[in-house]
C-alpha cells in the first residue's frame, strides 16, 4: 500500500515536534538568587565566686568559724555574731540568682538552737526561712562592680528562757562544750529569663 504524501508530511511533523520540543523546553529562563555567609557567636562567660575574706569557696571546702565571747572564742548562751560571704559575679556575662542555705548538720549537738538571721535586728521577721537567703544579681555590662555583693549572715545562740532561774541556768549549762555544726550550701545559677 502506498502512503499518501499527507501521511508522510504528518509523520514528519510529529517527529520534528518531538525533537524540537526537547530543545525548546531547555531554553525557558528561570531566575535564581544565591547568597552565602557565615554565622558566629561567643558563648557568655560564667564567673561567679563565693569568698569568706580572702578564702575562696570551691567545691566542699567552705568552712566558716563562728566566734563567740567565751574563752578561746567559744560561743556562750546569749552571744550574737555574724559572718560575711563575698559574692563576685563581675566576670560573668549574665545575671544570676544566688542561694545560701544553712541547715543543722547531722552532728549538731545544740539541737538546732543556734538561729540565723538576714539582718542585725535579730527579729523573728528576719529569721532565715528554712535557713535560706536568696536574691538576684542582674547583669550590668557597664559597671561590673555592680555584680558584686557582700552578704552578711547574723547568728545568735539565745539564752534559755523560763520562770525558774535555776531551770534556765541548768538549760544553759547543758549546752556547755557541745558542738554547733551547720551545713552551708552556696549556689549561683544563671538567670534564664530576660
Amino acid at each position: 500500500m502506498k502512503k499518501s504524501i499527507f501521511g508522510k508530511i504528518g509523520a514528519a511533523a510529529v517527529v520534528l515536534t518531538l525533537v524540537t520540543s526537547s530543545l525548546v523546553g531547555g531554553t525557558f529562563a528561570k531566575y535564581v538568587t544565591n547568597a552565602n555567609g557565615t554565622a558566629a557567636g561567643t558563648v557568655a562567660r560564667w564567673g561567679v565566686t563565693f569568698k569568706n575574706g580572702e578564702n575562696e569557696f570551691i567545691g566542699d571546702n567552705a568552712k566558716i568559724t563562728l566566734t563567740g565571747k567565751g574563752g578561746k572564742n567559744t560561743i556562750l548562751p546569749g552571744d550574737k555574731g555574724n559572718f560575711t560571704i563575698s559574692l563576685d559575679g563581675s566576670s560573668a556575662d549574665v545575671g544570676f540568682t544566688y542561694t545560701i542555705n544553712i541547715k543543722a548538720a547531722s552532728d549538731d549537738a545544740l539541737g538546732n538552737k543556734l538561729v540565723f538571721y538576714s539582718d542585725d535586728t535579730y527579729a523573728d521577721g528576719v529569721k532565715l526561712t528554712d535557713g535560706e537567703l536568696t536574691d538576684t544579681v542582674g547583669y550590668d555590662a557597664t559597671t561590673p562592680a555592680n555584680m558584686k555583693k557582700e552578704i552578711t549572715v547574723y547568728w545568735q545562740l539565745p539564752e534559755s528562757t523560763g520562770v525558774d532561774q535555776a531551770a534556765i541556768d541548768a538549760a544553759d549549762t547543758e549546752l556547755a562544750g557541745k558542738l554547733a555544726s551547720y551545713d552551708i550550701t552556696m549556689k549561683a545559677e544563671q538567670v534564664t529569663t530576660p
